[in-house]
């Protein structure tokens, strides 16, 4: 897949993020729905709601995640793509869409 399509390789680095130490050959990519789906699926866990509850163009805030809460789904979220990302994302990039569409623009 070439890097104008909608994947993120976790091995660039993103707002800043120190690449991890994965070589070249075993880069990891995820696609915007892979990205959406996870992040679904966490603040749902987290904020005892259905998956189809999530609403992706909702703010993070109004899932009543607090800032621990969001330092965690944050270094999740860095271990799954395998790449440092800065816990100042979740307001930077305030909903589900914008976050996905943040980590993919990043990577291109």
């Amino acid at each position: 897949m070439d890097r104008t399509s909608s994947t993120v390789d976790a091995t660039d680095s993103l707002f800043g993020g120190q690449v991890a130490s994965a070589p070249h050959e075993s880069r990891v990519r995820r696609t915007n729905e892979e990205i959406e789906g996870w992040l679904i699926e966490r603040i749902a866990t987290l904020s005892n709601m259905e998956t189809q509850e999530v609403d992706r163009d909702r703010p993070f805030a109004d899932f009543s995640m607090d800032s621990s809460v969001i330092i965690t789904v944050t270094q999740e979220l860095s271990r799954w793509l395998d790449e440092e990302i800065s816990v100042t994302i979740f307001w930077e990039l305030p909903t589900i869409r914008d976050l996905v569409r943040g980590l993919t623009a990043a990577a291109t």
